[in-house]
C-alpha cells in the first residue's frame, strides 16, 4: 500500500536524490569552498537561468543502488528548484509516502508524520494509515511543529552558489567558487535568495544583454549601449550609453514637442477620467432602474397576494354562510317533524335523541377511520398515526407510528390466543399491532400495489380492499390465502355477514361466498362509487358518492329505499339500536328509523366532512376531516 501511494504521488513530485561522490574522489565534496569551477575565461559557455533549471540531474537505479558514502545530497524535482544540503537530512525527516523531505508535516493519532498534501491525497483512496493500516480521520491532522523546525534548521547552499559538474558519468551540482558562499537554514533560503547579490537578473535596457549576477548589474548599466532616449515613449528610437544619451537629449527633435505632447496627454487623461465618471453614473442609474423594477415587481406580488387572501376570505365567509343556512334548514326540518309527530301522537318519536357530549382531539390531520374493542377506541388519520383512546375517560392512551401514508382502515381482531389491531394505509401495506402491552407492530403484510382502503374480518381471515382486488390473509400464519378480482374500480367498502362478503366499487356491489371464494352475485346500482356498506336483518345499506344512502333487500337485491337529505358523499353507514346512522361530506350525521326509514334527527357539530362512525358504550363516535372526534349520547 505504501508503494502504491508513493507511485501515485510521484506523478506530482518527481523526486530525485543524487548521492555525491566520495570525499576522496571529489575535492569539491571535501572542500566545497575551494572546489574549482569554470572561470569567466573558460571555453565552457555560461548558462542562463532557464538553461540551469531545464538541465536538472536525474538519478538512475544503478547510482541509487551503489550505496556509496556521501556528505552532500541534492534534491531536485520537476516543480522545485535544485537544493544541496551541507549535511544529508536524516531519514526521519523524509515523508514515508513520497520519500522526500517533509513539506508542511502533520502528525496523526497513530504517531506517524506525513506531508499534509501526501496524507490528504492518500486518505482520498483509503482511510487507513499507509504505514500501520490503522483507521484514520481526515479531520485529525495536527501540525508537527517539531519536525517542521528540524527541517527548517537544515543547512543548505544558496542555489546561486552552485554549478553543474560535467565530470563523471552522472551530472551533479557542486559549489561554485565564483558564486554565493552562504550556508543557509533551509527555512531562510527563500528569503535570502530574493536579495542575494549573486542572484541572476536580466538587463532592464534590453534582453539582448542577457542575464548576469545582481552585483554585476550596476557596472553593466554604466557601459550598457542599449539605454533608451527619455523620449522613447514619444517615438524616439535612439539607443546608446548613458553618456551618449545625455548628449543626444539636447538635440533630440522630440524634446521640442515634449511640452505639447505632455499637454495632450494631460487632456487625454482628463477625458479618460470624465469618461470613467460617466460610465460610473450610467452604471448607478442602471442599478437604480433595476432596484425600482424589483420593488415594483414585489409591490405587484404583494397586491396579488392580498387580493388572493381577500378572495379566500370571501369564499370562506360564503361557505360559512351556506353551512349556517344548511344547519338552520336541518333545524327547521326537525322542528317541523317534531310538530308533526306531536300532532300524530307518535309514541316512538323520543326513543333516542342524541346530543353532543364533547370533543376529543390530538390528530394533526383528517381522521378517516374508527374501530373499537370492549374497552378501547382506535382512530386512523392523514397524519400517518393511529391513536388509542379510552371511550369512557376520553383520554389518549397511546400513539402508534409506522405507516408512511394515510391510515384509511382499521379493524379489531379477537383471536383465540391474542387480540390484534389491524390497519390499512395509502403506503400499500397492512400493519398488525399487539394490543395487550406496548401496542408494538408485530407484522407488516405486503402484497397490495395500491392504497388499502377497506378491511373486514371473517374468523381468522382478514379481507382487504384496494384497486380492483380483495386480498385475503390468514391471521394465524400471516400468509395470503386468496385474491378476489373482478371489480371495476377501487374497493372502498367491505362488510361480512356469516359466510357472505359484500364489496362495493363503482356502481357495483359484488356478493362472495367465503367458503369457496367465488362471486355468487353482482348487483348493479346507481350513485357512483360506493363508500360504505352495512347489513341488518334482511337489508343491505349502501353509502354512495352521489349523496344518497340506498337500501337493498338481501333476498333478491331489489332496491327498496333511497334515503335522501345529505348534500355530500355518504362516507359511513352503521346500524345502531333502532336507527341507521349515516355520515356525510356535508358535515352532518343523520339518523333514520329502521322501520319507516324516515330521517328522525340530524347531528351537526363538525366543521368539515364526517368520514367515519363507530358505536360503543351506547355512544356514537364520529371522526371528521376537522381532525376531531365527537361523542354523541
Amino acid at each position: 500500500q505504501l508503494r502504491v501511494h508513493g507511485e501515485l504521488h510521484s506523478k506530482k513530485r518527481n523526486l530525485r536524490v543524487l548521492m555525491a561522490a566520495p570525499a576522496a574522489a571529489s575535492p569539491a565534496a571535501a572542500s566545497p569552498v575551494a572546489a574549482p569551477g569554470p572561470s569567466r575565461d573558460s571555453k565552457e559557455p555560461s548558462m542562463t537561468l532557464n538553461e540551469v533549471l531545464d538541465r536538472r540531474p536525474t538519478v538512475t537505479k544503478s547510482s541509487l543502488a551503489a550505496g556509496e558514502p556521501s556528505s552532500l545530497l541534492v534534491y531536485s524535482s520537476a516543480d522545485s528548484e535544485p537544493q544541496r544540503f551541507v549535511v544529508p537530512p536524516s531519514e526521519s525527516l523524509l515523508c514515508p509516502i513520497h520519500l522526500g523531505l517533509f513539506s508542511d508535516p502533520v502528525i496523526l493519532l497513530c504517531g506517524h508524520t506525513f506531508c499534509r498534501d501526501c496524507i490528504t491525497e492518500s486518505l482520498h483512496h483509503s482511510s487507513q494509515c499507509p504505514v500501520d493500516s490503522q483507521h484514520l480521520d481526515a479531520s485529525m491532522l495536527v501540525p508537527n511543529r517539531a519536525v517542521k523546525g528540524q527541517v527548517h534548521d537544515l543547512l543548505v547552499f544558496c542555489k546561486f552558489g552552485l554549478m553543474r559538474s560535467t565530470t563523471g558519468d552522472e551530472e551533479e551540482w557542486i559549489p561554485d567558487p565564483n558564486g554565493c558562499q552562504e550556508r543557509l537554514r533551509y527555512g531562510d533560503q527563500a528569503a535570502h535568495e530574493k536579495t542575494c547579490a549573486f542572484r541572476l537578473e536580466p538587463c532592464p535596457n534590453s534582453s539582448a544583454c542577457g542575464i548576469m549576477r545582481a552585483h554585476e548589474l550596476a557596472a553593466h548599466l554604466a557601459s550598457c549601449e542599449a539605454v533608451q532616449c527619455p523620449n522613447a515613449s514619444l517615438g524616439c528610437r535612439v539607443r546608446g550609453t548613458r553618456a551618449s544619451i545625455a548628449e543626444h537629449v539636447a538635440s533630440c527633435k522630440f524634446e521640442v514637442m515634449k511640452d505639447v505632447l505632455a499637454g495632450s496627454e494631460e487632456r487625454f487623461a482628463e477625458l479618460h477620467g470624465l469618461l470613467h465618471r460617466k460610465d460610473a453614473e450610467i452604471a448607478l442609474l442602471t442599478q437604480t432602474l433595476i432596484d425600482l423594477s424589483r420593488k415594483l415587481e414585489n409591490l405587484a406580488g404583494n397586491i396579488e397576494h392580498k387580493l388572493d387572501v381577500y378572495d379566500q376570505t370571501i369564499c370562506k365567509m360564503q361557505n360559512a354562510l351556506e353551512d349556517t343556512r344548511r344547519q338552520v334548514g336541518h333545524s327547521l326540518d326537525e322542528v317541523t317533524m317534531i310538530k308533526q309527530r306531536i300532532g300524530s301522537d307518535d309514541t316512538q318519536m323520543f326513543h333516542h335523541l342524541y346530543k353532543c357530549l364533547g370533543t376529543v382531539s390530538g390528530h394533526t390531520g383528517p381522521v378517516w377511520t374508527l374501530t373499537c374493542s370492549d374497552n378501547l377506541l382506535f382512530s386512523g388519520s392523514s397524519d400517518e398515526t393511529i391513536r388509542v383512546w379510552s371511550p369512557i375517560t376520553l383520554q389518549c392512551l397511546n400513539v402508534l407510528e409506522g405507516h408512511q401514508g394515510i391510515v384509511h382502515a382499521l379493524v379489531y381482531y379477537r383471536g383465540a390466543h391474542h387480540d390484534l389491531l389491524i390497519s390499512g394505509s395509502s403506503d400499500c401495506t397492512i400493519r398488525v399491532w399487539e394490543t395487550s402491552g406496548r401496542f408494538a407492530c408485530l407484522r407488516t403484510l405486503l402484497g397490495h400495489e395500491n392504497t388499502v382502503f377497506s378491511l373486514a374480518l371473517k374468523g381468522n381471515l382478514l379481507l382487504s380492499g384496494s384497486l380492483k382486488e380483495i386480498r385475503i390473509y390468514d391471521l394465524e400464519t400471516f400468509e395470503t390465502v386468496n385474491v378476489l378480482t373482478g371489480h371495476n374500480h377501487w374497493v372502498r367498502a367491505l362488510t361480512v355477514d356469516g359466510t357472505t362478503l359484500y364489496s362495493g366499487s363503482y356502481n357495483q356491489i359484488m356478493v362472495w361466498d367465503l367458503t369457496t371464494f367465488r362471486c355468487i352475485r353482482t348487483v348493479q346500482c346507481s350513485g357512483g362509487s360506493i363508500y360504505s356498506l352495512a347489513v341488518h336483518a334482511s337489508s343491505l345499506f349502501v353509502g354512495t358518492y352521489e349523496n344518497t344512502a340506498l337500501v337493498f333487500s338481501r333476498d333478491d337485491f331489489t332496491l327498496q329505499h333511497t334515503l335522501t337529505g345529505h348534500i355530500g358523499t355518504v362516507y359511513a353507514v352503521i346500524v345502531i339500536p333502532g336507527y341507521l346512522a349515516t355520515a356525510s361530506y356535508d358535515n352532518s350525521i343523520k339518523l333514520w328509523n329502521l322501520e319507516t326509514f324516515q330521517n328522525v334527527q340530524t347531528l351537526v357539530r363538525h366543521t368539515s366532512s364526517v368520514d367515519a362512525l363507530c358505536f360503543t358504550h351506547n355512544k356514537i363516535f364520529s371522526a371528521s376531516a376537522d381532525t376531531s372526534i365527537r361523542i354523541w349520547s
